[in-house]
């Protein structure tokens, strides 16, 4: 089954539009790359101090976010515990906070985006996406936005990754509106508690690692949905500073937009040039976020930077690091290093101060995959069977009275 021309022509006309961003990322298809070998921590380079947006960079603007967009903050409120694979976590506010953390320091993370619809094909990747979390032993399951286009969207590509019982963080991209993703997202929560709102719950406390979400998109063009999506603003990106400090260090940014890079080694980089957001590149700046997954850009995925747009090579550990996971989704894209996806998602680790990265792609379904994928893919409603009434208009006797009955 082929994702649909909505998408595909969605995904293309991002591709076409200058600044602000671009929709996509693919590349060709090879072998999944191999477990990380453990690696000497080895240093990053140090950011540069901030300095003035360049020129036309794009940028949030400033306004007013919709509550249901961008939840408010608080670790005030009643307390509940949720049991979620085996540990205990206890909600309060806007915060969810791992009761008993081991004392590792160490946690892994699967990190995916840009799901889009549940086809056979995803259905059929995401079998595999599961498999090499589990053989990385993630913790918990980070999701960077574009979960669908719809309520029915959502909750078909989110439910395959509920199913592992692992805690499994979403934020809205620039695809969802607002309305269903809350809707999708509260019914899943209810069948799965391990999946969480990233719109409701602004921080999430593991122990070796806090995660702090910005859902949405700040650029009005390119959500999909119009004024019922989900867009973010420049105060919703200094109003991070509070979750952040109520964070244990370190922290990961879940967002949807990329920080503004420059060059073609970005994780923001498209054709014409880079596509994050230069206030969210200020504010990791002058802010202790040493780590991010975003994944707006698909051509920019399957890499991570530091704030410089320093390339970090897979499986180093360093200080600050910057993921692009790309795209989950089957749909064949070009990617700024001259492949073609099919798929792909990643993996970051965080080891005390340090994190490193590990991608994994598919490669194109045979033939005989297809065949399988072809099983997974939804049964569609029927369509809605449409009856005609017609009135009948009594038939005339002779002489125009009335048929008598038999």
């Amino acid at each position: 089954m082929s994702p649909s021309p909505r998408v595909r022509s969605t995904l293309l006309a991002f591709a076409l539009l200058a600044f602000g961003s671009a929709l996509g990322c693919q590349r060709t298809s090879r072998s999944p790359a191999p477990a990380p070998k453990t690696v000497t921590p080895t240093p990053a380079a140090t950011p540069s101090a901030a300095i003035p947006a360049p020129p036309g960079a794009p940028a949030s603007v400033s306004g007013q976010s919709a509550p249901d967009c961008v939840g408010p903050f608080t670790e005030s409120g009643p307390a509940t515990e949720v049991k979620v694979d085996g540990r205990t976590f206890r909600q309060q506010g806007a915060t969810l906070t791992l009761t008993e953390p081991d004392q590792s320091r160490e946690i892994v993370f699967g990190v995916l985006a840009n799901l889009m619809e549940p086809t056979g094909e995803n259905l059929f990747n995401d079998q595999r996406y599961l498999k090499f979390f589990a053989d990385a032993k993630a913790q918990a399951i980070l999701v960077a936005g574009d979960t669908g286009d719809s309520r029915e969207e959502t909750m078909g590509t989110v439910e395959p990754l509920a199913k592992s019982g692992l805690p499994v963080l979403v934020i809205p991209g620039n695809h969802e509106g607002r309305t269903a993703f809350r809707s999708a997202l509260d019914a899943l929560h209810a069948k799965y508690p391990n999946v969480v709102d990233m719109t409701r719950i602004r921080l999430v406390r593991f122990g070796a690692a806090s995660v702090v979400s910005l859902p949405g998109y700040y650029d009005a063009r390119f959500l999909n949905q119009g004024p019922a999506g989900c867009q973010y603003f420049k105060e919703d990106v200094s109003a991070l500073a509070p979750i952040i400090a109520a964070a244990t260090q370190p922290v990961v940014l879940l967002s949807h937009a990329e920080p503004y890079g420059h060059g073609h080694e970005a994780i923001d980089a498209f054709k014409d040039g880079n596509a994050g957001d230069w206030n969210l590149t200020a504010f990791l700046r002058t802010h202790p976020v040493p780590f991010g997954v975003a994944a707006n850009i698909l051509e920019a995925g399957g890499r991570a930077t530091d704030l410089d747009s320093n390339l970090i090579r897979e499986g180093a550990f360093v200080p600050r690091l910057y993921l692009n996971p790309g795209e989950a989704d089957s749909t064949a894209w070009n990617l700024n290093d001259g492949t073609t996806s099919h798929g792909m998602v990643a993996t970051l680790t965080i080891h005390g101060s340090l994190a490193a990265y590990q991608t994994f792609r598919v490669a194109q379904l045979s033939m005989a995959e297809e065949a399988e994928a072809g099983k997974l893919a939804p049964t569609a409603a029927p369509p809605p069977v449409t009856v005609t009434v017609t009135a009948i208009a009594p038939k005339k006797a002779p002489h125009g009275g009335s048929n008598p009955k038999k």
